[in-house]
């Protein structure tokens, strides 16, 4: 009979030790590979998250299917909040247009939490290619029946958007060969299989320094400090401002006291000075905020980018 009280007391002890341990983390799904700018963000984060919150952030990799694993990992998750999603602008409005069947609804399914970090695309080339500037570019693409092969790191990113909307406004015709995230697509750049790819300031500025790549102009108003050689693409006669960005959106039915705090935690992280200085050599800058307001950020991009992906006439999945 001791044995037998003894025994189940030991099992309830250790149900609720693996109850408070799963409780004490919070799972975040990156719906990438390891090693982009998505990566980045995440990493950088949660790591002082962890510190300014009683959870353990840990980060789990769910790529495929543009994000649509990641997300309904998130969503049929329980209990509501134990898992967020790194949401970019893919998960959270254009999937809906790329679908046919999309098995979620980002508007009813999600709720955003908090921004993260932005950071400029740049256009990046295979460094065998013989062009140092968008002039330099289209000519050498028009010697080219096909003209230029665009990696991406998925049908509708941002990148890939980006890209499209680049190349026809420079009247070159391009191959988009869509990847698992944004480090294939750089593997495939640097292993001369596409011809160019627009890449994160973030996660590009080390193969620019290295020579591995070359940086024909920066999507952003201004040129990066760092590397003050690079031309905006608005001096070399286009206008184009765009960003890579992620933020934190939670499953519908969290707790909003639990949104709330989420969101007070990650803009305690974000405004700290020390950590505001190692974002910005990291080409990165943050998304400060309420819910709301990053909410009414995701849907000012949406509006941005959605017609562009109409014009594109993409054949949903």
């Amino acid at each position: 009979m001791v044995k037998k009280i003894a025994a189940a007391i030991f099992v309830g002890l250790a149900l609720v030790s693996v109850d408070v341990a799963a409780q004490d983390s919070v799972w975040v799904e990156v719906p990438y590979t390891p090693g982009g700018s998505a990566d980045q963000s995440a990493r950088l984060v949660t790591h002082r998250l962890s510190s300014v919150s009683n959870k353990n952030f840990v980060i789990e990799y769910k790529p495929g299917a543009g994000g649509v694993t990641a997300a309904m990992s998130v969503i049929q998750s329980e209990p509501k909040g134990s898992k967020l999603l790194l949401a970019s602008i893919s998960t959270l409005a254009l999937n809906k247009a790329l679908f046919k069947s999309l098995p979620y609804d980002p508007s009813r399914d999600f709720v955003p939490v908090v921004g993260l970090t932005q950071s400029p695309m740049v256009l990046v080339a295979r460094p065998s290619i013989p062009a140092s500037n968008l002039k330099e570019l289209v000519a050498y693409a028009k010697t080219k029946k096909d003209g230029l092969v665009l990696g991406s790191p998925g049908v509708g990113s941002i990148p890939h958007l980006a890209g499209m909307y680049c190349f026809r406004k420079l009247g070159v015709d391009v191959l988009h060969v869509p990847f698992k995230g944004i480090a294939p697509a750089i593997v495939a750049l640097l292993s001369n299989n596409v011809d160019v790819v627009f890449d994160t300031l973030s996660t590009a500025e080390a193969n620019i320094k290295a020579g591995k790549v070359k940086a024909l102009a920066i999507a952003s108003d201004h040129r990066f400090s760092d590397l003050p050689q690079l031309p905006t693409f608005k001096e070399q006669g286009m206008d184009l401002e765009v960003s890579s960005w992620f933020g934190l959106a939670a499953p519908a039915g969290t707790p909003k006291a639990q949104v709330d705090e989420l969101n007070r935690q990650v803009n305690v992280v974000l405004n700290d000075a020390d950590f505001r200085k190692q974002l910005s050599k990291l080409g990165l800058e943050p998304i400060l905020g309420s819910a709301k307001d990053f909410e009414a950020y995701v849907r000012a991009r949406s509006d941005q980018w959605l017609p562009e992906l109409t014009r594109l006439n993409l054949k949903p999945y």
